[in-house]
């Protein structure tokens, strides 16, 4: 596909960017909160994507490299609470606890579980061994499981 984006710039161009535009921005936004900011990653990331001349690596790969990169460079971002403050979710409760994890811990959890991407994928975005990668994703959601214990209660849920 990006080999024909140089041929049908504008249709093979197209073609990814709708692939992949959606679950990028998702990421995006659940990590920066704001919906501006988030587009402004996701069609800077784009632009740098295509931008590369010698590209070593696939194109799933190199994007979400270039989003991880710039998304862990930000500040923590600010706790998504999806309905009134005083009515508790488990929305919101897993809102605060993600928010509360390390960004490497945070990252590689949206990676796998909001982008859906494999191991040996995130293995290759983070440039580690997929064993590495294994053991940070086993290691962020035992951290994730303790935000969660540490921040709720059986009434917490409605």
């Amino acid at each position: 596909m990006v080999a024909a984006s140089g041929r049908h710039l504008h249709a093979a161009t197209r073609e990814l960017v709708n692939r992949h535009s959606s679950i990028v921005y998702a990421l995006c936004f659940r990590w920066l909160n704001n919906e501006e900011q988030a587009i402004e990653v996701c069609v800077d990331a784009f632009a740098e994507v295509f931008a590369e001349k010698n590209p070593a690596a696939p194109f799933q790969v190199r994007l979400f490299r270039i989003v991880s990169s710039t998304l862990e460079q930000t500040h923590t971002p600010a706790v998504v609470i999806r309905t009134a403050p005083k009515q508790r979710s488990l929305g919101n409760l897993l809102s605060r606890c993600m928010a509360a994890l390390e960004p490497e811990h945070r990252l590689i959890l949206l990676l796998r579980d909001l982008c859906g991407l494999g191991i040996d994928t995130i293995a290759e975005v983070l440039e580690v061994p997929e064993r590495t990668a294994y053991s940070r994703l086993s290691r962020s959601r035992t951290e994730l499981a303790r935000e969660v214990a540490r921040h709720s209660s059986p009434m917490d849920v409605v």
